[in-house]
């Protein structure tokens, strides 16, 4: 992934997340993404 567009991701999520009414999850590209974000849900 391009650094600048990492950097603008992140930003994005940050603004986001400190938005009670947004739920951000970071994911990782190389994984299945639908088992990364229900990995990141399980409590």
């Amino acid at each position: 992934m391009f650094p600048a567009f990492h950097r603008l991701m992140t930003q994005i999520a940050d603004e986001l997340g400190s938005d009670s009414d947004w739920i951000v999850l970071n994911l990782n590209p190389e994984r299945d993404l639908l088992n990364a974000m229900a990995s990141k849900l399980d409590p």
